[in-house]
């Protein structure tokens, strides 16, 4: 986080993983931020691959959430990346389970916490958006599960799919690559992103197939690079056509 104060303008918003701050017994005490907008993740990924399930419990992640005072703070949930089935026992549907009971837990006992949307084909996703909508009323929603993917068309057909059974309600992406938003399928669901690829850019010179290869970047200037990228994107239109293109690229189901 040391690094990130120098390198993501203070006028940025940023996400702050709870995993990263615990220590093993509790969390560390809240530094000093220099960003006014701030969320907060569970660190789910980290968690699951890292210790097998979450080290601290959802009580602890409210506490945590309470003190830091976060503009949200997405729920615990379980990743379903096929990766993570090294580092945990729990099958999908025990992790689709596990993700509701958390978020349901957590939303009653505050209103700052973001549910957060788990599966990995369209089907796993809408079975968790099922059991969700059916024991609370979902008024924004984050969608999990999508950074790992390497294939942006993957990205883009799930998107599409996800927006069949999906309500018009604010919708955050966690970790999506800049060239998945290239689609307009990605750019059509989500209201707003994350993303750490930024830092890709502060390697470039060690990627013989970038664009970038040989440039010298440090941290700020990389953050700056993607950041231009990105709002570049921003401004295409978001006008999805009534044939997905890709719709037929990958089975999802």
């Amino acid at each position: 986080t040391r690094s990130y104060i120098k390198t993501i303008p203070a006028t940025e918003p940023v996400i702050i993983s709870a995993a990263s701050l615990w220590t093993g017994k509790r969390f560390r005490e809240k530094r000093k931020w220099i960003w006014s907008d701030f969320a907060l993740d569970s660190g789910g990924f980290v968690a699951l691959n890292k210790w097998g399930d979450y080290p601290f419990s959802p009580d602890d992640y409210l506490t945590l959430i309470e003190r830091m005072k976060p503009s949200w703070a997405a729920s615990m949930d379980y990743p379903c990346e096929p990766d993570i089935a090294r580092g945990t026992r729990l099958s999908i549907d025990d992790r689709i389970t596990a993700t509701v009971e958390n978020t349901i837990y957590l939303f009653e006992r505050s209103d700052l916490i973001m549910p957060v949307l788990q599966g990995y084909t369209a089907v796993e996703y809408e079975r968790c958006w099922k059991l969700l909508s059916s024991k609370m009323r979902v008024r924004r929603l984050a969608i999990g599960s999508v950074c790992k993917r390497q294939s942006t068309r993957e990205i883009a057909t799930l998107c599409w799919k996800l927006r069949q059974f999906l309500p018009p309600i604010p919708i955050h992406g966690f970790g999506v690559k800049l060239r998945a938003l290239a689609f307009p399928e990605t750019w059509a669901l989500f209201s707003s992103i994350d993303t750490n690829a930024w830092e890709f850019y502060h390697r470039a010179k060690y990627w013989p197939k970038s664009r970038d290869f040989g440039k010298k970047f440090n941290d700020r200037e990389a953050f700056m690079e993607y950041f231009n990228k990105v709002a570049v994107l921003k401004n295409k239109p978001r006008q999805l056509c009534l044939v997905n293109q890709w719709a037929d690229y990958l089975p999802l189901d």
